[in-house]
């Protein structure tokens, strides 16, 4: 294992060593597919340069909070609270409020595509589409507006309005029929 070249599997004596592909994890971490199962990038290089975990449940850490960034320099053993500590200094805890949603939804009545709100709030995709849906961020103060219900009308048909602010999808067969 090297940080230019990549996680390599040693193929035996009389074959070169095969660089493996890294996948991403739903949690944002580097992977690599293995015959048993898969393998974290970071545990392997903190594995490989600090030695094993001091303790079964010690965490790997990653100081400067970025998930993909797994530089022996920016890898440690840690306890679960530490792990912890560090996410809260590198990660703002809250990066929607009812302001923000409000927001979102006069974009969303603007047309704006859905990337690039997402984009320009620092969340998913998938977090404004479940905004435009209405299955999150329900309350009437965050922008659930008249506007907002008919927008959601004319461009998501597979939503539509049950008992006021309660949204549900409709499946392909009942939208067919």
């Amino acid at each position: 294992m090297s940080i230019k070249n990549g996680v390599r599997n040693w193929r035996g004596r009389n074959f070169p060593p095969k660089k493996l592909s890294s996948r991403v994890q739903n949690s944002g971490y580097l992977y690599v597919p293995t015959p048993r199962g898969r393998k974290s990038i970071h545990r392997m290089v903190c594995t490989a340069w600090y030695g094993p975990p001091p303790h079964p449940k010690s965490e790997c850490r990653h100081l400067n909070g970025r998930k993909r960034d797994n530089r022996p320099a920016n890898l440690r053993w840690g306890t679960t609270a530490q792990n912890f500590r560090d996410r809260q200094r590198h990660e703002p805890r809250l990066k929607l409020n009812k302001k923000r949603v409000r927001e979102i939804r006069h974009y969303l009545c603007d047309n704006i595509p859905f990337a690039k709100i997402a984009h320009m709030y620092n969340v998913g995709y998938h977090t404004i589409y479940l905004i435009a849906q209405g299955m999150t961020w329900r309350s009437e103060n965050c922008g659930l507006t008249l506007t907002f219900r008919q927008w959601q009308r004319d461009f998501l048909p597979h939503v539509k309005e049950v008992s006021g602010d309660t949204l549900v999808r409709l499946s392909r067969k009942a939208k067919s029929h």
